[in-house]
């Protein structure tokens, strides 16, 4: 189950489309963030852009991360793991792909668009309006980055929304609710509405679809079983209000609805499908766009769509209260058109609950019993390495915590550099205070290594390069003989015997072989405490230690290679 938490929406209204642009050199899909998509000055609609970042963690400070002079980029989504945003173009007729972590365009996709982009759950699909007068969605391979086909309907929809299994497109219009099925990608249905289109978001469950109707100010609420329209819940004076812009809370229970002209959000309790409370934005706001943070806590509402001034502001509103809690000021921001949210971190519950932090690690946890936020932090500077093991490049050193509850065992897959022995590659966790070899496969094609734990402190990804100690007990008068086979990475290194270590009882007549060639051993090493060192020289690739004690009844040899 995919539980990462991204909502990105867009702003229409009285018929003006206007235009954000993403810069090529964009490194800001970090958590948990607030982003605001503008305009850069009033003169002209469709001039370059920029992104403003609110830390949400950091007093709302905020960035401006990006300018450029791309005309007409307009809606912006992110992939599940939020490695790579898609940010459309309806002036160049294109979908930039862009690697959030390089912040470089790595393909385009060329369609005619306009609207709101929106991300299947697996990450492999992608819908966006065509901008013709004809009615047609245009589906988007995201494996191949190509158009894939396209579904008819009456009259091209600006605004989408997808079903949390991904198996219903829900778009509207001015006039009609359509309804897709997006594992055939044809129309099932068009529901009538009472006119005017604007946002409509889906419920956690899948079971109603809720759609802000412009002209009337009202939300439709579409029952998903039937299709059919079975409650419209006005949330302003029809005469006066004009609505746009909806986001729901995480857990389903209610909805936040922007009321344009009236400056205010409608909060609608989805139990009773009715007004619970209204907030008072403050005079002349113009509310447009609403995002619920990730947790759950907070709603944020884009104030002034365009703002004269030059100053886009971002009301916060306390989820528990349903009160205004302060207001952000955007600076150089003139028409500001897209409002996201973005929580990497946060943990939801469930069973096979899978997060991605960072680029660097992927989590997957049996099952969460309680929600937070689970941070990875890398580091290049380890306090030791174990013995036989040494960094591999990269030196991928990291931390993990987390405030969520959970059961279980835990799945780290971890992306590394690549190594010329990254066959010998362990993911290693620091177990009081004993580095432990927690390796449940490795990927040496796709450069991936996982380990699975029940508990978190430090990890590594180090690289074994030769023999951790091998303990070889005789404790009965039959000889033994034993094999012990490990990767090498080809070079110089030391074996290591040792005859009677800690006390134990020692050996006569012991054999050791490496890659089948036989150590000489001196016979003074028989029968009393001795350390040998022996310089070897080790190939690239499998190795295999060979050890054979005869002679005494009982006795212990030790050996590693270093």
């Amino acid at each position: 189950m995919q539980t990462y938490k991204q909502t990105i929406k867009i702003g229409m209204f009285i018929g003006i489309v206007c235009s954000v642009v993403l810069a090529q050199t964009l490194n800001v899909f970090a958590s948990p963030l607030v982003y605001v998509l503008s305009e850069v000055s009033g003169v002209a609609q469709d001039e370059g852009g920029i992104i403003s970042i609110i830390d949400i963690n950091d007093a709302y400070s905020i960035t401006h991360v990006a300018e450029a002079g791309l005309d007409g980029v307009q809606t912006i989504a992110t992939s599940p793991d939020h490695t790579t945003a898609y940010v459309s173009d309806r002036h160049n007729n294109v979908v930039y792909v862009i690697n959030t972590e390089s912040g470089t365009v790595e393909a385009t996709i060329p369609v005619n668009n306009d609207g709101e982009i929106v991300i299947s759950p697996d990450g492999t699909k992608g819908y966006i309006p065509d901008k013709s007068s004809a009615g047609n969605i245009w589906t988007l391979d995201l494996t191949t980055n190509t158009v894939s086909g396209s579904i008819s309907v009456p009259h091209s929809p600006f605004f989408l929304a997808l079903s949390p299994d991904g198996t219903r497109l829900y778009g509207n219009d001015d006039s009609q609710l359509y309804v897709i099925d997006a594992t055939t990608d044809t129309l099932i249905t068009a529901v009538n509405t009472s006119g005017g289109g604007q946002d409509l978001v889906v419920s956690p469950d899948g079971s109603k679809v809720y759609a802000v109707t412009y002209d009337i100010s009202a939300v439709s609420v579409l029952d998903t079983a039937t299709n059919l329209i079975t409650n419209t819940i006005e949330m302003a004076n029809p005469a006066l209000g004009v609505g746009v812009g909806i986001d729901i809370t995480t857990d389903g229970t209610k909805l936040y609805a922007a009321n344009d002209i009236e400056s205010k959000v409608t909060v609608i309790d989805t139990a009773t499908e009715t007004v619970s409370s209204t907030i008072d934005l403050g005079a002349d706001k113009s509310p447009t766009i609403v995002v619920i943070a990730p947790d759950g806590t907070k709603a944020f509402v884009m104030n002034s769509h365009f703002n004269t001034g030059g100053t886009t502001e971002v009301a916060v509103i306390d989820t528990a209260s349903d009160t205004l809690s302060t207001t952000i000021s955007v600076p150089n921001a003139w028409w500001s058109f897209a409002l996201g949210v973005i929580d990497r971190e946060f943990t939801s519950t469930g069973t096979n609950v899978e997060i991605t932090p960072t680029s660097l690690a992927t989590l997957t946890f049996s099952e969460v019993t309680a929600t937070g936020d689970t941070t990875v932090s890398a580091t290049s500077t380890p306090p030791s390495v174990p013995e036989g093991f040494k960094l591999s490049k990269g030196d991928i050193y990291f931390d993990i915590t987390t405030t969520a509850t959970f059961t279980g065992t835990v799945q780290v897959c971890v992306n590394y550099t690549s190594d010329q022995g990254e066959g010998g590659l362990k993911f290693l966790h620091e177990e009081s205070g004993v580095w432990v070899d927690r390796t449940t496969s490795l990927d040496t094609v796709n450069n991936i290594i996982c380990g699975e734990v029940t508990s978190f402190s430090f990890f590594m990804v180090a690289l074994q390069f030769g023999l951790p100690t091998q303990t070889f007990v005789r404790s009965t008068g039959e000889p033994i003989a034993e094999v012990v086979d490990f990767f090498s990475v080809d070079g110089d290194a030391t074996l290591v015997i040792e005859n009677g270590p800690n006390g134990t009882g020692t050996t006569a007549s012991a054999i050791v072989k490496l890659n089948g060639e036989t150590l000489a051993l001196p016979k003074d090493f028989d029968n009393k405490h001795a350390i040998l060192e022996i310089p070897v020289a080790l190939p690239f690739g499998n190795s295999q230690l060979e050890v054979e004690i005869q002679g005494k009844p009982t006795g212990t040899l030790s050996v590693k290679i270093i």
